[in-house]
């Protein structure tokens, strides 16, 4: 009796395949990285960023904010799912994560067991996409690391964060309500 050996998913095909296991299974470069279900602080910060985000973006008309597990993809070895993304505008609501125009704005809030995928694989995947804003929020040190496609070093944001929006006045958030 032979038996078959599970293998690491190593295609976006192959993670998409996987059983619902209630993990998040995201897809960098072809590793595969599992991570366990946000916690509840994890779920308020992300919470009240959006409703911080999701103001401005109307009232500016900047695009469609989402903050689902979304299957973003920037090639075959890859399927990532940001805690928070905005897209530009689109005419129609597409019926396919395939069909989302690049991310403007990238955020992640860090867990102790997403910290150094947040930090580097993905900052580094995003940066290399082009993604014009990428936040890594910190609850524990209660900061935003700023990054931008071509910058060697994040720019820390504590107390308040401004988001410079070039069609429209820049967003303050003040991050201690966010961390509070």
């Amino acid at each position: 009796m032979s038996m078959a050996l599970q293998t690491e998913p190593r295609t976006r095909a192959a993670l998409l395949a996987l059983p619902n296991d209630g993990c998040r299974h995201e897809l960098i470069d072809g590793e595969h990285i599992v991570t366990p279900a946000p916690t509840p602080r994890h779920q308020l910060v992300l919470m009240r960023l959006v409703d911080q985000l999701l103001s401005h973006v109307r009232v500016h008309q900047l695009g469609q904010l989402f903050n689902v597990a979304a299957d973003l993809s920037f090639g075959e070895d890859e399927l990532l799912q940001p805690d928070i993304f905005l897209t530009s505008a689109m005419a129609k609501a597409p019926s396919s994560w395939e069909a989302i125009p690049l991310p403007r704005l990238v955020v992640e809030i860090v867990s102790p067991s997403s910290a150094r995928t947040d930090r580097i694989a993905k900052r580094l995947r995003y940066q290399r996409a082009g993604v014009t804003d990428y936040w890594v929020v910190d609850a524990e040190q209660q900061q935003v690391e700023v990054w931008h496609p071509h910058a060697e070093t994040g720019e820390i944001w504590q107390e308040r964060l401004v988001w410079p929006v070039p069609e429209s006045a820049p967003l303050i958030i003040d991050l201690n309500s966010i961390f509070a």
